[in-house]
């Protein structure tokens, strides 16, 4: 997998570049609403405050910090710590409930990074995932060949 990396120096500077990136991917994926104003926002909000610009960890390694491995639960996907929750859970709840970053973080009670770092799992890891959730779907009968 690819790393990208975003520089940037001011809050302005990074809000420019996600809200390309923001309108790249509603044409995309033809998103007819527009939440791109405030998706933006939050975003950028959030990652400059974590200040990520600085962060380049090998992928290999678990370096999420609200991240952790949930053997427990049979799925090589991480979850949520502290939570009995997998990853999935928390983007599939904020797909069929169309909620921003700040709705899930504030429907869930966490922080709004919790929520930005498993969308950031989620996307560098999507196709994982998605086979994953395929195989349980047919393994419980939900999915016919």
């Amino acid at each position: 997998m690819t790393e990208m990396s975003i520089q940037y120096e001011t809050h302005q500077q990074l809000r420019d570049v996600l809200e390309t990136a923001v309108y790249r991917l509603k044409e995309a994926y033809q998103i007819k609403t527009d939440v791109v104003p405030q998706l933006v926002e939050e975003l950028s909000q959030a990652l400059f405050n974590a200040g990520t610009q600085s962060q380049n960890v090998s992928e290999s390694q678990n370096h999420y910090r609200y991240l952790e491995p949930k053997p427990y639960k049979k799925t090589k996907q991480l979850g949520i710590k502290g939570r009995n929750m997998t990853v999935w859970n928390l983007v599939a709840t904020m797909r069929t409930e169309e909620f921003s970053i700040k709705e899930t973080a504030e429907g869930f009670r966490l922080p709004a990074e919790v929520v930005i770092e498993a969308l950031d799992y989620y996307y560098k890891n999507r196709s994982m995932i998605e086979t994953e959730n395929e195989q349980i779907g047919r393994e419980l009968g939900l999915i016919k060949d």
